[in-house]
């Protein structure tokens, strides 16, 4: 393969990386306005959720059931939970698909294949 069928491949790869990133970024980012306008209506209505972390009595239940690693443990599960979805996500996929493609640029302007 000549380099510069290379340099033309790594930069479509880079270019369409970069348009699936930012598209399901833009997903993401309006399905997180829709959860959260049907989570407004929800809390008007004293319908909202409560993770077992936010009560002293859930917290303590938790630490007798698993220990203190086990509160431990469901908080990092609230905050990877956190950010696997809806504005997080959006802008976790932004800078992941940012960067992939900014190397693919990188590696297509480099003389030496």
């Amino acid at each position: 393969m000549s380099p510069a069928r290379l340099r033309l491949i790594l930069h479509i790869v880079g270019l369409a990386v970069l348009l699936a990133g930012y598209s399901g970024a833009a997903l993401a980012w309006r399905a997180q306005e829709r959860i959260d306008r049907e989570n407004a209506i929800l809390e008007a209505n004293d319908a909202g959720s409560l993770s077992p972390l936010d009560s002293r009595t859930g917290t303590r239940q938790l630490e007798v059931q698993y220990g203190r690693m086990g509160v431990v443990m469901a908080g990092v599960a609230e905050w990877v939970e956190s950010m696997t979805h809806g504005k997080r996500l959006a802008e976790i996929l932004i800078v992941i698909s940012s960067a992939t493609t900014i190397g693919c640029f990188i590696a297509a302007s480099r003389r030496t294949f």
